[in-house]
């Protein structure tokens, strides 16, 4: 079955829509995003390698990074653009944008297969703006696996018999993508197994050969990323297993409990941050009647990545949510569409889900969910046992109170103390409570509201119209595509005529379908004020500018006049001194800033005695320096950055950095010092 003229336009209008709506609030960065900077070290040695060997220079080794090879060579084309537009960093945080946007594409092309064309434009907009993949989207992990493996299964169970050897190429480095793109990937090898299964069962004698060649491409792929994994962890002195060991549960009782969290728990579960998989519960016999292809999949899906990660001590980490089970979100949305033919008044349960998901999604995008783990460091509660557990570090509740702040804007600090109950008598041994300013981490992550006060010019000036305008133009092609989801075959060219029958349709709707709408906007609204008059969303009492408490937000620095770089690099051990044994890496940081918020950084070169031997990682959030210079524009300053000291003399060197502004002005840091030893 093949998509018609105006349902392809939809699916282009939903997956530029959901681009460009995921776009105005891009943080423009995702090098302080989990491990993303570790992967775009592997990309820069592999580009460099490349370039060595095609200018006959001898290559460095290649970096591996702890996911292997195959989502490296993913972001290699976006690096490589990075490289000539903006900036690397910039760019590369387009991918997971364009990852989820075509994920939620492919999501609604085979909702319109299952489900009316309405509901399924419903249940892919659902999906985008209600559940973590919103959040996920600017955060980058996870993303490459989802897209892969939802596009794996939409191959084997709606696409045409695979009869050529192309198309088993293509299947087959699906599949790979899907099972290598992560570290977890062997819990979906059961079912990427059966997705291999449902293609080829039908004449598979006639198509052994095709067979075959997806198995090869998938198998040799798979294992020689599997192999380039163990040698990352080899590279620090532990095998796969021991480094997977080290992290499992001791007994049986915990892996019950797991299993349960990973669905309801109340600051990490599923459920919590994508409500509207709650109706998946419930459509699962349904699903199982209709397609049961499609059903034995999802439910092989999630029992492979609940079932693996229940294994696990703790389920989930500071991340946004359920990070582990994102793979989770797309299936299981199909099994709604699935179950329903389209849309009824006994589904109104679906809108108050998925407003209640949008809500919540909006929070996780909204900041940087590295915000929270830094607040819990200055209080002393970063364990995982409390980012798991503790109702103080729930994301959402947190990210609420930072929102109430940004919109309030109170002069002075805002204090807040994690709050501490015992049970019957206090330790006599116990640690204070301490109590940590929110107004540090208040700023949103989006590159538009955090330059929305800012002069712009040159870059930036054009960065923020382009994001400005998509902020405008990506909602509305999504309202269109709501609209227009099949035309008339009458009407079929007439896409306006079209538009103004759906608007006269829409009302014109029935009693039935008015009166849960209504109902449920009434119910969100009690609970929406509710939730704002309560001490959940409303700020902590903010400090008077004049109090001693004051001096948090007090500029402790200021910018020498006519600098036009500031920064530094972090000392070792309280010491400006590096030691290195020869041939081993450097690995250094530090933070760097342009002073001129309209020419923001571009790079940081690292230098040995005044010569060039790398290039940093920017965008590393360093909260500290924007308090310290209240400057909001510091607060993304950290760099990171190392390289091998073989070839280095033995001795002491001069050891520093020169960060490089988008109107190419520059500044060298002040030195260290860095001793490489004989080897």
């Amino acid at each position: 079955m093949t998509l018609s003229r105006p349902n392809r336009a939809t699916a282009l209008l939903v997956f530029v829509g959901t681009f460009l709506t995921y776009a105005a609030l891009t943080p423009g960065t995702i090098a302080g995003m989990g491990y993303t900077s570790e992967e775009m070290h592997s990309g820069d040695s592999i580009m460099a390698a490349l370039q060595a060997r095609l200018s006959g220079r001898p290559a460095l080794p290649i970096k591996l990074s702890r996911n292997g090879f195959l989502p490296v060579v993913l972001d290699l084309p976006f690096q490589a653009a990075g490289k000539r537009i903006v900036s690397e960093d910039f760019i590369l945080s387009m991918e997971p944008m364009l990852d989820t946007a075509l994920l939620v594409t492919i999501l609604f092309v085979w909702l319109r297969k299952l489900t009316s064309p309405g509901l399924a434009v419903c249940l892919a907009l659902s999906a985008a703006f209600g559940t973590l993949l919103w959040p996920y989207a600017y955060i980058g992990l996870e993303t490459k696996q989802s897209l892969f493996l939802l596009l794996s299964a939409y191959l084997a169970l709606e696409g045409r018999p695979i009869q050529s050897f192309g198309r088993a190429i293509v299947f087959g480095l699906c599949c790979a993508l899907a099972i290598g793109s992560k570290a977890n990937g062997l819990m979906l090898l059961p079912a990427v197994t059966y997705l291999a299964y449902a293609q080829f069962r039908e004449g598979w004698r006639q198509r052994l050969p095709f067979a075959l060649t997806t198995l090869a491409v998938a198998g040799t792929l798979s294992f020689a990323n599997s192999a380039a994994r163990a040698q990352y962890y080899l590279a620090s002195g532990v095998t796969t297993f021991v480094q997977f060991r080290s992290t499992m549960i001791d007994s049986v009782f915990q892996y019950l409990g797991s299993l349960i969290g990973l669905f309801g728990s109340p600051t990490k579960g599923l459920l919590l941050y994508a409500p509207l998989i709650l109706l998946s519960l419930y459509a699962v016999p349904c699903a199982w009647r209709v397609r049961r292809d499609l059903t034995l999949f999802v439910l092989l899906t999630v029992g492979g990545l609940v079932g693996g990660f229940a294994l696990v001590a703790y389920y989930a980490d500071e991340t946004w949510g359920a990070r582990y089970l994102h793979s989770c979100v797309a299936p299981l949305v199909l099994l709604i569409g699935a179950s329903r033919s389209r849309f009824s008044w006994r589904d109104a349960a679906m809108i108050p889900l998925t407003a209640l998901g949008v809500v919540i999604s909006f929070l996780g995008a909204f900041y940087y969910y590295g915000n929270m783990h830094a607040a819990s460091i200055r209080a002393g509660e970063n364990n995982l046992a409390e980012l798991v557990g503790d109702a103080n570090w729930n994301q959402i509740t947190f990210n609420a109170r930072l929102f109430a702040i940004w919109w309030e804007s109170p002069p002075g600090p805002v204090l807040w103390t994690p709050t501490q109950r015992w049970m019957w008598e206090i330790p006599p041994d116990a640690p204070p409570a301490k109590t940590i300013n929110l107004a540090e981490w208040a700023q949103p992550q989006s590159l538009l509201l955090r330059s929305w006060n800012l002069p712009r010019k040159g870059y930036l000036a054009v960065g923020w119209v382009l994001l400005l305008l998509a902020g405008l133009i990506g909602p509305t092609m999504l309202v269109i595509a709501g609209l227009w989801c099949r035309p008339p075959p009458d009407v079929a060219d007439r896409p306006v005529a079209d538009l103004l029958k759906k608007i006269e349709a829409v009302a014109k709707l029935p009693v039935r379908v008015l009166i849960p709408v209504l109902a449920g906007g009434i119910f969100l609204g009690l609970i929406f004020g509710y939730w704002v008059h309560s001490p959940v969303w409303q700020a902590p009492a903010s400090v008077p500018t004049g109090s001693p408490a004051s001096s948090i937000v007090t500029p402790k620095l200021t910018v020498p006049p006519g600098q036009a770089a500031v920064g530094y690099l972090d000392m070792v051990d309280d010491k400006t001194v590096i030691s290195v044994a020869g041939g081993n890496q450097v690995q250094l940081s530090g933070w760097a800033a342009c002073t001129d918020p309209a020419s923001p950084l571009a790079e940081v070169e690292v230098l040995v005695d005044g010569r060039p031997v790398t290039n940093a990682t920017l965008s590393r959030p360093r909260p500290d320096v924007g308090a310290a210079y209240n400057r909001p524009d510091f607060n993304n300053s950290g760099w990171q950055a190392d390289f091998s000291a073989k070839g280095i003399k033995a001795g002491t060197h001069q050891l520093s950095a020169r960060p490089t502004c988008t109107n190419g002005e520059s500044a060298t840091l002040p030195a260290f010092q860095l001793i490489v030893r004989g080897e």
